[in-house]
């Protein structure tokens, strides 16, 4: 290829990818959007939302009592001191503190058997409802489906445990920190640094490149439908017609960590507040740091070139050390939740944000030879959305951590596992009953997602 070639079109191709169908977009995606966190490797319930203390045929060596806060069962105590999440000796989140600022906002599944304790079982189940291989996930069927209506450049954020698409979209991959990148390309790497290139030099490649495309788009080639359409797409990307999308992601508001602050677990306020970074001293460092992923996903919802986004968080597969371990894995990620509520609400979408969180499965009931838990089928489920109503929980298991059932038509009573009248509540009934609130069922229908079978239908919400 030539140098020129190379100069004119190469750092535009990226944009035109990204901006295919929305060069000409006016106006972003207005919500609701969807958000899937999901903690990588089986997390431990019993340390956030199915709180349990050790009895006969349970071990729980962090928790000594268990409270109910907004009708979750949360750890209160342990050892006598008040329960906390900690990472690294610091004191990050509390379940019982989360639950109480925002336990209002959440549906809590307890009980939910995963029917499975392989990996990548569990991540396909929680990602799309079924354990069929290659079926699309929730996030990307609900991008899909939006973007038949919107013009959404980046429709489906893909950073998630399960991204297949089912070709119900394309996802969008990018690493952390580029969205300045995309905004202000003639500044990388640094927004405060001089620009790359000057102006001038820029006006003289923006006239070639727009010379070339003219020269392009009148050629016998360009004559099909289609290829018109995809060159104007990559000509609205090439000289930075993007409708003000780019803009407005650039103009997305910075956190503001004085209102953050007050809404952090308490004692954490001094460990993440580190207001030592000299770009941004109201965003403090280590917050920022650890919030990245949740904030780039946010900013994009925000300026309305987003629709659905996962994130997946590593670190919960605890076979040996796991009360140390899950702790601080569990800590870190309880605080990006909490976070994206927080931010949300700082942006204006806290009201449009649909947030699911889940994990593979959980922990098993007692520890092993390397003090560490092992796969479990029995796990839990967080659900925030508008209109939901929160405060609540359904579902359950027993004090063993061990199945229990729902009543069929009513969800919110539950009954002993050999309980004919019940139905265990699972993945696929929570999947079900997302796509009838996203309004998706008929465009996920020729995906060929299995049907419940008779008899066990469930409503949780």
């Amino acid at each position: 290829m030539h140098r020129r070639h190379i100069l004119l079109g190469g750092s535009s191709t990226v944009l035109s990818l990204l901006l295919a169908r929305s060069a000409h977009a006016s106006g972003g995606f207005g919500g609701p959007y969807l958000l899937h966190m999901h903690a990588t490797g089986g997390w431990d319930p019993t340390l956030l939302c199915d709180a349990k203390v050790s009895g006969s045929k349970f071990q729980n060596q962090l928790v000594s009592t268990v409270v109910r806060v907004n009708g979750v069962p949360v750890p209160e105590s342990r050892g006598g001191a008040p329960f906390s999440l900690r990472y690294r000796g610091h004191e990050i989140e509390s379940p019982r503190d989360f639950f109480q600022r925002f336990g209002s906002n959440f549906l809590v599944i307890n009980g939910i058997d995963t029917q499975t304790s392989n990996h990548a079982t569990g991540v396909r189940i929680t990602g799309c409802g079924h354990s069929t291989a290659n079926l699309p996930a929730l996030a990307a069927l609900y991008a899909g489906h939006m973007a038949r209506t919107h013009r959404v450049p980046m429709s489906f954020l893909a950073s998630g445990a399960y991204d297949q698409t089912g070709r119900a979209v394309v996802a969008s991959r990018f690493p952390s920190g580029i969205i300045p990148y995309l905004a202000r390309p003639n500044q990388f790497p640094d927004p405060m640094a001089p620009a790359l290139l000057p102006e001038s030099v820029r006006a003289r490649i923006h006239a070639t490149r727009k010379a070339r495309m003219e020269a392009l788009l009148g050629s016998a080639n360009a004559r099909l439908p289609r290829t018109q359409r995809t060159m104007s797409a990559f000509q609205g990307a090439a000289v930075g017609d993007t409708g003000g999308l780019l803009e407005r992601l650039e103009a997305v508001a910075t956190p503001s960590f004085a209102s953050l602050e007050t809404e952090l677990f308490a004692p954490a306020r001094s460990y993440l507040g580190d207001k030592t970074n000299p770009g941004n001293p109201e965003a403090p460092r280590r917050l920022v740091a650890i919030a990245q992923p949740i904030e780039n996903i946010l900013r994009c919802f925000s300026a309305g070139v987003s629709v659905s986004a996962t994130y997946a968080e590593p670190g919960f597969d605890t076979h040996a050390n796991h009360d140390a371990t899950h702790e601080s894995a569990l800590a870190m990620f309880l605080l990006k939740v909490r976070y994206a509520l927080l931010r949300a609400k700082q942006l204006g979408i806290a009201d449009k944000l649909v947030l699911l969180v889940t994990s593979d499965f959980g922990r098993t009931p007692v520890y092993n030879a390397d003090a560490g838990k092992d796969h479990w089928n029995l796990t839990s489920a967080l659900l925030s959305a508008p209109g939901l109503v929160g405060g609540r929980v359904v579902g359950a298991t027993d004090a063993n951590f061990g199945g229990a059932r729902v009543i069929q038509n009513d969800a919110t009573q539950t009954v002993d596992d050999n309980d004919a009248r019940g139905t265990r509540i699972r993945m696929e009934h929570l999947h079900r009953d997302l796509r009838r609130y996203l309004k998706i069922e008929d465009f996920a229908a020729p995906y060929a997602l299995p049907e419940i079978p008779s008899g066990e239908t469930l409503r949780l919400f």
